[in-house]
């Protein structure tokens, strides 16, 4: 097996180890929101609302998460996770968000390993059968990097500027075994559309992985390609071109290590 092979399945194992342990920790932690210097745990919640156009009966609204990952080593593997994740809307419900992982490699191991220098996310399993957002991207202080989405179907209608709506989580990191935890910092940020069409199958979106312009998509990180046609007016968007809705205000937080 080559070298780059045995780090990319080492990765993995040490991943999978560490999942147990940050799932865990989801029944006993209650997240508070974290500013630049506040506790290193990685709890963060970030706080907005939906614009004044209201949601019909029948609706899809796609919540998805971006992150910018300030301070990886480019020659090194780190991964950074999303976990324990909620979406509270100010009462009318409170809904678990699919963990979601950012695998960030030294940029001639992806290529050797993906034949692409293209960041990507698919939808997978773990060994423990949980399901999660997983996206590969070069190691580099990259744009907007897609970490997580969490779909809604709207069995009621919503009013117009719903508020709060509070998505919370933990960040957590972790590297290859006999590698020092790097010193990182995530900015993140949500973002809310509508969707008169959609698909309940979050592997069958076809998300947009980073913000980076490929192959002259210049579609935001989280957008989700499949369905792009279909989106409407509500939520955080105006419809049209502007597929994940507006981004809300950007938060700052170190996530806690585990090396």
């Amino acid at each position: 097996m080559k070298k780059h092979q045995v780090l990319v399945v080492l990765l993995i194992v040490a991943l999978a180890l560490t999942l147990g342990a940050w799932q865990a920790k989801c029944q006993v932690a209650s997240p508070t929101s974290i500013l630049v210097g506040d506790s290193c745990e990685g709890w963060t919640d970030i706080c907005s609302d939906f614009n004044s156009t209201k949601i019909a009966l029948g609706s899809f609204i796609w919540f998805s998460a971006a992150v910018k990952v300030i301070g990886a080593d480019p020659n090194e593997h780190t991964v950074v996770g999303f976990f324990c994740q909620t979406i509270d809307l100010d009462g009318m419900g409170k809904y678990t968000v699919p963990d979601g992982v950012i695998d960030l490699i030294p940029l001639c191991d992806f290529v050797k390993q993906y034949h692409t220098k293209n960041c990507f996310t698919i939808w997978i399993k773990d060994p423990d059968g949980v399901r999660r957002w997983h996206t590969y991207a070069p190691a580099c202080e990259c744009n907007n990097i897609f970490i997580s989405g969490f779909t809604l179907y709207a069995f009621t209608s919503y009013p117009g500027c719903v508020k709060p709506i509070c998505w919370a989580g933990q960040f957590q990191q972790t590297t290859l075994p006999d590698h020092t935890c790097p010193d990182v910092e995530v900015q993140w940020h949500w973002s809310a559309a509508v969707y008169k069409l959609f698909s309940s199958f979050p592997g069958d979106l076809q998300v947009k992985a980073c913000d980076e312009c490929v192959l002259g998509n210049s579609d935001c990180a989280g957008t989700p390609e499949a369905f792009k046609q279909y989106v409407i007016p509500g939520a955080r968007g105006d419809g049209g071109c502007n597929f994940t809705g507006w981004p809300t205000c950007p938060a700052c937080v170190f996530p806690s290590c585990d090396d």
